[in-house]
C-alpha cells in the first residue's frame, strides 16, 4: 500500500473561504473542517482590548506525494511564510480501513508501489484536557518553551457514540490542545505539562505525541522563541 499522510491545516477564520477555495482548486474533493481558537494569554487580551482569535482547523487524508505537492503549493500560494497567516503539517497514517479510504481518495489499498516517506524534525503534542483548562496547559506549555498552540472545543455527542481524535475518545466536557514543536523542545514542554497541568491536576492532562511529516507555515530563526510554531 502507498504511504498516506493526514495533512493539517489551522488558519485564521477570516482567511477560510480563500483556503477553502484553495483545497477544492488542488483537487481535495473531501475536507474535514472545525472551528476552533487561538491561545492568546487572557491577560495580554485584556490589556489590549482583544479578543481570542477564531480559528478553522482542516483535515484530510492523501498520499504522500500528493500530500507533499499541495504543501508546496499552499506555501506559495497562501504565503504561509508570512506571520500569522496559519501553518499546515502532515502525519503519517499507520492504518485506515479501506472505507475510510475511499472517502478521502480512489487509490487502491492493494497497491504495492512503494514510496519515500518523508520526514522533518518536527512532532505535534495533541492534549486532552478538562473543559475550561486550556489556559493552564498552554502557561504550562509556555513554560516549557512552547511559543503557543491551538484550542480544539469537542462537539458533545451521546454517550454510545463519542467523538474521537486521533483513536482517542474525548467526551463533551473536554478540550483539544494542538502544539506543534521540534522534537528538541517536545521533552520539555510535554514534561511541564504533566508537571503543571497533568493528572494530578484540576485540568487531569492527557497528552502524546505523533510524528509530523512535513511542514509550511513555520519561520524558524537562531532565536529559541521562533523555534516553536505560534498558531
Amino acid at each position: 500500500m502507498k504511504d498516506l499522510q493526514l495533512l493539517l491545516c489551522i488558519t485564521k477564520k477570516s482567511d477560510s473561504g480563500d483556503f477553502t477555495s484553495f483545497f477544492s482548486e488542488s483537487g481535495i474533493s473531501y475536507l474535514i473542517s472545525h472551528p476552533c481558537i487561538g491561545s492568546t494569554r487572557k491577560e495580554i487580551l485584556d490589556t489590549f482590548g482583544l479578543v481570542q482569535t477564531e480559528k478553522v482547523l482542516y483535515l484530510t487524508i492523501l498520499p504522500s506525494e500528493t500530500a507533499s505537492s499541495v504543501l508546496k503549493k499552499m506555501n506559495k500560494e497562501m504565503m504561509m511564510y508570512l506571520p500569522d497567516k496559519g501553518i499546515a503539517c502532515t502525519i503519517p497514517v499507520s492504518t485506515i480501513s479501506s472505507s475510510t479510504i475511499k472517502t478521502f481518495t480512489d487509490i487502491n489499498l492493494n497497491d504495492k508501489e512503494d514510496t519515500n516517506m518523508n520526514t522533518s524534525n518536527y512532532e505535534m503534542i495533541m492534549c486532552i484536557t478538562e473543559s475550561g483548562y486550556s489556559n493552564m496547559v498552554m502557561d504550562a506549555a509556555r513554560a516549557g518553551g512552547a511559543g503557543g498552540g491551538t484550542i480544539v472545543h469537542a462537539k458533545g455527542t451521546k454517550p454510545e457514540d463519542k467523538g474521537k481524535f486521533f483513536g482517542m475518545t474525548i467526551a463533551d466536557d473536554k478540550e483539544l490542545v494542538i502544539i506543534v514543536t521540534d522534537k528538541d523542545s517536545k521533552i520539555n514542554i510535554m514534561k511541564s505539562i504533566l508537571d503543571k497541568a497533568g493528572a494530578n491536576s484540576e485540568a487531569a492532562t492527557k497528552l502524546f505525541s505523533v510524528p509530523v511529516t512535513e511542514t509550511a507555515g513555520f519561520s524558524f530563526s537562531v532565536s529559541r522563541l521562533e523555534q516553536t510554531s505560534i498558531i
